[in-house]
């Protein structure tokens, strides 16, 4: 048995329903329970009386119009009348179905005739129109799928358990953006074939959330994390000599023994998660459908055969999803079509679809409606007229097509909600918001969402080059990501708490170091201190520490403010934070040794010292360091710094370190500080570029400005315009150069310096003297170059065939072959130059005749010679 309908079947709410995966569900309505648990009052009870309404729908959906006005929608004729051909598939097509139905009087009537937008009967296959748009996503499966997805909204078939009475154009379906199931599929199969695929019209059954694109189940696909490659550790090959490795002086029983507890607390981690994941699945566990395996729904099939296609799949025209034939979400399959034929199923349905088999010519599993796909020449040539056998008439529908307006809005009312387990989904058309919002994602703690904890923001074509904005709203902390292109900063990510907007406040800055001159990387503020990291710079600086202390407030000039009309002078205040440790860090230069390459150096400032540790030595285990008392600076330039005996004081690991003179440690003391104030200087040209990057920002937030493409003629008024100036002034161009070009007396005219408004007889004479005498010395130029060349080629042949009949004894297969090519190609050309030679003599005459008429018969000399017909005509002859 093929899967049945049985529209008059009781369900008994107190037994379980058989659906799989509701087995948690069945204890709670077995026959035990009480009379009390049943009653209407029971919240599971009311919804199962809700669903059980096939004309039930969970929220509000799109409606598609009742009528269809043929004047606002311009349908042809083709829409409100059949030819003599469609009534004829219409009838062919009733007679199949009064067969089917006689054979399976238990199966739902088929989806062949559907009324159109005027409530004419046409037949299914005819509303498929093959087309290939020119948008590049169109050409391929999942860009179809995708964007008719986005591009239509889902208007549910009411009853459910029913096929639609109306199946709506593809054109009309553009134009409305919302449709049924059937009117998506038609669509999509209408593009899909249109580029070649082998694609197909589902008709069958599907579980309640798909039927009603219920994703509030899965999980947000942008979310899903995709596993990241590991690579297995592979141990260093076995060498033949090698040194052996230290003994380890540790228990093996311990360490076995904190291994297995390890393993313990990770199992019993995961058996904990998976526990409550179990119960947490348990809890939000859907409601058995009543109508499950009654809900009528239309999906698309593809075969292999084409576009590189090598498994059978399915596409779900709701999500745009290409899904396999394996899947759960597809109950039974009642018939499909293409084009150019109808296949009714006859495999068995009531266990699913995913032992089907998709071979449309085997018989056994499907029956055709059309025979002339299945038979053979020889058949079709025995019967005496194929008029009693229908065919498939041309598409009745508009042709299918996309502007690029429509293409670029991609969302009804240029958005789109979609909702996934505890994820809220919004895409927006390009342009559309202000701040060029296309994506918000947002994520909540319950499946209500009721309890936000996460904001996901993502844009595109900005000035500022913000990509995406992520907002903890529990913590109040957000992170945004720039592009490439920041030429002021070349910021690359932005971290900071949603109220900290001063320059104090905590916050983090990453960098695109290769596009900045200092290779800065990463800043960050976290209270009083700042810290630094660099990249490939020349003086190695990897890392800067700050740490700053107590506020101090500089008065500055007043300035005059109004204030109620009034000019009041105002004292003006700038707060800085007083530097008290700056500590850098160098990577390792190996041009020098390690008792002189600097790793770190300290400036205490409050403390008055300078710290300096170099790298480690290879030979040694501690790290040379040097400490420095800073005297005392006046600031003076007079004032002469003197070194003290406990001014410098050093620790080398080695024995007998290598001492530095006092005039050596006198130079690194005033080195020291002097770089200690630019060291000030750079701290404080960070603070300044903080706060310049953060007024750049709060001024690119409140008025957002857009990127528009050169070619986006949609948008880009501009360039659009001066296109057209320019395609308009190059078409103008090229019709001069035309007329130019086809103006033969032009030359010749400015040549002699004539009006040919006021030419005389003997001006008309002297021109046609000029033009004739000129195609004259041009004929007579072509014949001497190919006289020439005709010469010189046979001159060449004959020096080499005397050269060839002197040295042929001496001469190798080999040299004989190159010579009879020679001769070959030789006596081509020879003959090719003959040929043009003669020709040419022949057709002189007729030139300089075609001419002599073009001229009399030009207007500009033809009334000059018309007083003067009689007049011999001057006759050349080419000798």
């Amino acid at each position: 048995m093929i899967m049945e309908r049985s529209s008059a079947k009781e369900f008994d709410l107190t037994e379980p329903i058989n659906e799989p995966s509701t087995s948690q569900i069945t204890e709670s309505s077995s026959s035990t329970k009480t009379n009390s648990e049943i009653t209407a009052e029971n919240p599971i009870i009311k919804q199962k009386l809700k669903e059980i309404n096939p004309f039930y729908l969970p929220h509000e959906f799109r409606s598609l119009p009742n009528t269809f006005d043929p004047k606002d929608f311009k349908f042809p004729s083709s829409y409100g009348e059949n030819t003599n051909q469609e009534d004829r598939l219409l009838a062919y097509a009733d007679n199949f179905r009064r067969q089917y139905s006689n054979r399976f009087p238990d199966r739902t009537p088929l989806f062949l005739t559907p009324k159109n937008e005027l409530d004419v009967r046409k037949f299914v296959c005819t509303a498929i129109r093959p087309t290939k748009l020119p948008f590049a996503e169109l050409h391929d499966a999942s860009g179809v799928a995708s964007f008719v997805a986005d591009f239509l909204d889902i208007s549910p078939l009411l009853p459910c358990n029913e096929l639609p009475q109306r199946l709506m154009s593809p054109s009309t379906l553009l134009s409305l953006q919302v449709g049924t199931c059937f009117d998506y599929t038609t669509l999509i199969c209408s593009l899909l074939i249109g580029v070649g695929y082998n694609a197909y019209v589902v008709s069958g059954y599907a579980t309640r959330e798909c039927c009603l694109k219920d994703e509030s189940r899965k999980e947000c696909p942008i979310l899903v994390e995709k596993p990241k490659e590991v690579e297995m550790y592979q141990p260093p090959p076995v060498r033949k000599y090698q040194v052996k490795p230290m003994k380890e002086f540790v228990s093996k029983y311990e360490m076995s023994m904190k291994m297995r507890e390890l393993i313990d607390l990770k199992e019993a981690e995961e058996r904990k998660t998976k526990e409550e994941r179990e119960r947490k699945d348990k809890e939000e566990e859907p409601l058995p459908d009543p109508l499950y395996g009654l809900r009528v729904h239309s999906w698309i099939l593809i075969l292999p055969g084409s576009r590189d296609v090598k498994e059978t799949c399915f596409i779900e025209p709701f999500t745009g999803e290409i899904v396999t034939i394996k899947t759960k979400m597809y109950l039974g399959i009642e018939a499909v079509w293409n084009d150019k034929n109808f296949w009714v199923n006859l495999q068995d349905c009531r266990n699913g679809i995913g032992d089907m088999r998709y071979d449309l010519n085997n018989l056994e599993d499907w029956e055709f409606l059309l025979p002339f796909d299945f038979m053979t020449e020889e058949q079709l040539s025995k019967l005496d007229s194929r008029s009693h056998l229908a065919e498939i008439p041309v598409s009745w529908t508009l042709p299918i097509t996309l502007t690029n307006v429509q293409y670029d809005q991609r969302y009804p009312n240029y958005q789109k909600n979609v909702i996934y387990n505890r994820v809220r989904l919004t895409k927006y058309s390009p342009y559309s918001q202000k701040t060029n919002l296309i994506t918000k994602i947002t994520i909540y703690n319950d499946r209500d969402l009721k309890d936000p904890f996460e904001e996901r923001e993502y844009f595109d074509n900005r000035k500022d080059k913000l990509l995406s904005r992520i907002t903890d709203l529990k913590k109040g902390w957000i992170k945004e990501s720039f592009d490439h292109g920041r030429m002021k900063d070349q910021l690359k990510e932005h971290s900071y708490f949603i109220n900290g907007s001063g320059v104090d406040d905590t916050r983090i800055m990453e960098f695109y170091p290769k596009l900045r001159i200092d290779g800065l990387l990463k800043r960050e503020r976290n209270g009083a201190v700042m810290k630094e990291w660099y990249e490939n710079r020349d003086d190695r600086l990897i890392y800067r520490e700050t740490h700053y202390g107590r506020t101090v407030r500089k008065f500055g000039p007043p300035e005059i403010v109004q204030r109620e009309s009034v000019n009041e002078p105002k004292t003006t205040t700038t707060s800085y934070k007083m530097i008290e440790i700056v500590k850098e860090r160098f990577s390792r230069n190996p041009d020098i040794s390690a008792d002189e390459d600097i790793e770190e150096r300290l400036f205490d400032i409050i403390g008055g010292k300078y710290h300096l540790k170099y790298h480690i030595a290879d030979d040694c285990i501690f790290p040379c360091r040097r400490e420095f008392n800073k005297p005392i600076v006046s600031g003076d330039a007079r004032q002469i710094i003197e070194l003290q005996s406990d001014t410098h004081t050093v620790f080398h690991p080695k024995l007998n370190p290598p001492c530095k003179t006092n005039a050596q440690i006198y130079q690194m003391l005033l080195e020291l500080i002097e770089l200690e104030k630019n060291v000030k200087d750079f701290v404080r040209t960070s603070e300044t570029e903080v706060k310049n990057i953060l007024d750049l920002r709060a001024s690119e937030e409140s008025s957002p400005e857009l990127e528009i493409g050169l070619w986006d003629t949609l948008r880009n008024g501009e360039m659009h315009k001066l296109r057209i100036e320019l395609e308009n002034h190059a078409k103008l161009e090229l019709r001069h150069k035309r007329e130019r070009d086809l103006d033969y007396l032009t030359p010749y005219l400015n040549m002699l310096d004539l009006d040919e408004d006021k030419l005389t007889l003997e001006d008309a004479k002297a021109l046609c003297n000029v033009c004739e005498s000129d195609l004259q010395q041009r004929l007579f130029r072509q014949a001497a170059k190919l006289q020439t060349k005709y010469d010189a080629e046979k001159k060449d042949f004959l020096q080499k065939q005397k050269k060839f009949e002197l040295d042929q004894k001496n001469l190798t297969t080999d040299e004989e072959e190159v010579y009879l090519k020679y001769c070959h190609d030789t006596l081509v050309r020879l003959n090719t130059l003959e040929n043009l030679i003669k020709k040419h003599t022949e057709t002189t005459p007729e030139k300089i005749s075609s001419l002599q008429k073009k001229l009399r018969s030009d207007p500009r000399l033809a009334h000059v010679f018309e007083n003067t017909a009689q007049e011999k005509i001057t006759t050349w002859n080419l000798t």
